[in-house]
């Protein structure tokens, strides 16, 4: 679902559309948050004793890096047609190792979304040379310390949608530190076992994003409302929540980092954006279907 309020969200800024989620880039600290608390999960105790911190690298890289490439394909032949050639196999070899590009407007213009994956991937080694070292009270004052850095920072930019932009590299680094940082706290505290039951967390992501942005719900505190209340709970509820429909998880990740460009594509191309949806989607599960026959190479 969150991977869906993101492809929305990006298809109302491309087509020039009223946007359903105003905010539904705040998914995207979802994911961080989501990802905190999944790698704390499976890797914290394991990082502590029996995987060393260049294998966890590792692992991690080629858990990101087959998508990567596959997006990196779909994308490439913009970044070729509209750039000189220097400068566009500069963009593509860099941005297909996940390495920003900061000659421009955006640090990854081959595929936007790849900026998250990035310090996605920069949490997760983070996560294993220092989270995991330290205790849970020191962990709570670096959250906190990123969210006051996130208020000041949103104060500044005029909310907390940064990080895509060389001028805000750095800012990122709070960002995802925050939203991570709280996933692993959640971990740590619940132990999969939270104090509240919700039955329906996709209500809960759908409803909170479809009104921030929107009158008194919109500005920075109300985005750092979503991140701070609203993730918990959809995390909690996730956690109990017995669905057939769990299985569409498995296009979350695809989805979320194939269908830019190819959105880009259909709306140049004049097409309506429920074919862009459609595309999207069909790629998605493209992937899914040669990552379950091929494996690719036994990467990850």
């Amino acid at each position: 679902m969150a991977a869906l309020v993101v492809l929305a969200f990006h298809i109302g800024l491309i087509y020039g559309l009223e946007p359903i989620f105003p905010n539904g880039w705040l998914a995207v600290d979802f994911f961080f948050a989501l990802s905190g608390y999944v790698l704390a999960r499976t890797y914290e105790g394991r990082l502590r004793q029996s995987i060393g911190l260049w294998q966890f690298s590792k692992k991690r890289f080629f858990r990101f890096w087959p998508v990567v490439l596959f997006g990196g394909v779909i994308g490439a032949p913009w970044i070729l047609a509209s750039n000189g050639p220097i400068d566009a196999i500069a963009i593509v070899a860099l941005n297909v190792l996940l390495i920003p590009y900061f000659k421009g407007e955006d640090i990854f213009p081959l595929n936007g979304p790849y900026w998250s994956l990035f310090y996605e991937f920069v949490a997760n080694v983070a996560h294993a040379f220092l989270l995991s070292r330290l205790d849970t009270r020191k962990l709570v004052v670096l959250v906190i310390a990123c969210a006051i850095g996130m208020l000041f920072m949103g104060h500044s930019y005029g909310g907390l949608s940064f990080g895509t932009a060389p001028d805000t590299f750095a800012a990122d680094f709070v960002r995802v530190t925050f939203s991570y940082g709280l996933g692993v706290l959640l971990y740590r505290v619940w132990q999969d076992k939270p104090p509240v039951k919700i039955l329906w967390p996709a209500a809960i992501l759908l409803g909170s994003l479809a009104l921030i942005g929107r009158g008194p719900f919109d500005g920075y505190m109300a985005q750092l409302s979503f991140v701070l209340a609203v993730v918990p709970l959809v995390i909690a509820g996730g956690l109990g929540w017995d669905t057939r429909l769990s299985g569409l998880g498995t296009l979350s990740f695809p989805l979320y980092a194939v269908h830019h460009p190819i959105v880009f594509y259909c709306a140049i191309s004049g097409l309506h954006p429920a074919i862009a949806v459609g595309f999207s989607l069909a790629a998605a599960a493209l992937y899914v279907a040669l990552d379950k026959r091929f494996r690719f190479l036994k990467l990850e």
